[in-house]
C-alpha cells in the first residue's frame, strides 16, 4: 500500500513530466505548492520503493513500476471526475477536488464497475484524455 501523499506525488509527476518523461524537483514543489526539501524527502522515499529514479540535482523519472502505478492513479481520478459530473451532476469546475479525495479510498472493483457504467470513457470532464495528462 501507498500513502495518500505518495500517491499525490506520483500523480503530480505523471501529469507534469516533460515529453522525455522527466520532471525537475522544483517543478513538483511548485505544482504541489510545497517546499523543495519536502519534495526531496519524498523522492528519496519513492526511489527506495523503486517507483522513481532519483539523484540529487537531476530530473526525476519513473521506473516501469512507478509509471504503471501512476497511470492507474490517474485513471481512478479520471473515472471519479466523470462519475461525479455525469451521474451526480456536479459542475465540472468542482469535480477535481472531490475526485482527489475519493480516488485514494475506492476499491479496484468499484472503479472497474464505475468505468463500465460510464461506458469506458476516453476523456475526463475537462476534455483531457489519459495521454494528455
Amino acid at each position: 500500500m501507498y500513502s495518500i501523499s505518495e500517491e499525490d506525488y506520483l500523480g503530480t509527476i505523471y501529469r507534469y513530466r516533460d515529453d522525455s518523461g522527466e520532471i525537475k524537483a522544483n517543478v513538483i514543489a511548485d505544482k504541489m505548492e510545497i517546499s523543495n526539501a519536502a519534495v526531496t524527502d519524498m523522492l528519496k522515499k519513492l526511489a527506495k520503493r523503486k517507483l522513481v529514479f532519483y539523484a540529487p540535482y537531476k530530473p526525476v523519472r519513473f521506473t516501469k513500476r512507478g509509471e504503471e502505478l501512476a497511470g492507474q492513479l490517474i485513471r481512478r481520478h479520471r473515472i471519479w471526475e466523470i462519475f461525479l459530473h455525469r451521474i451526480i451532476g456536479m459542475p465540472w469546475e468542482k469535480v477535481h477536488d472531490e475526485a482527489e479525495r475519493l480516488e485514494h479510498n475506492a476499491s479496484d472493483d468499484l472503479i472497474n464497475r464505475m468505468e463500465e457504467m460510464l461506458n469506458f470513457p476516453e476523456y475526463d470532464p475537462h476534455g483531457a484524455s489519459p495521454e494528455t495528462y
